[in-house]
């Protein structure tokens, strides 16, 4: 017997893409939580998400690798930013940055979106998009000589004498 093949979009996923997504999800959401005080777990947890990530062809994500670890995305982000100093926060650091590597490699590729590329860097990875232009204004007069004016000016403009 023949396996069918089944047609991939450009994300990876087969046409059942809500479905697809929605799965992959759901399983994130049903590991068992682990001990984040425990190095040892954090790393094997998640080089599990990234692994299931190259398997399901899916992108890695700050929320992806949040719901790993038995967490929302703010919380993870507010943890990762904390003073926090011990192994399992270097490593829960580490993945974030190899999360922001990722980003930037496949926006620099081409392969996000722009749009996505800012918002995902600016919500996730404290990049801000911010153009701040000042302006100096400042007044600068020059008084001309009106001879000069006329010079410039003259047969651009008929006057009475030559009109008659």
């Amino acid at each position: 017997m023949v396996a069918k093949k089944t047609k991939k979009t450009k994300f990876g996923f087969r046409q059942n893409f809500v479905g697809d997504t929605l799965a992959f999800s759901a399983m994130l959401g049903k590991l068992p939580p682990i001990d984040l005080n425990d190095p040892y777990a954090v790393e094997e947890r998640v080089n599990q998400y990234f692994d299931m990530c190259i398997k399901a062809d899916c992108p890695p994500s700050v929320e992806g690798l949040a719901l790993v670890l038995n967490m929302s995305r703010k919380q993870f982000l507010e943890l990762v930013a904390s003073d926090i100093q011990n192994d399992s926060m270097s490593i829960m650091r580490k993945s974030l940055a190899i999360l922001e590597h990722n980003t930037m490699t496949a926006a620099r590729l081409g392969i996000m979106t722009p749009i996505m590329a800012i918002y995902d860097t600016a919500n996730n990875h404290g990049y801000s998009r911010q153009g701040d232009v000042v302006i100096n204004k400042t007044v600068i007069e020059q008084k001309q000589d009106p001879a000069m004016i006329a010079q410039k000016y003259a047969g651009l403009i008929e006057t009475k004498e030559e009109t008659e």
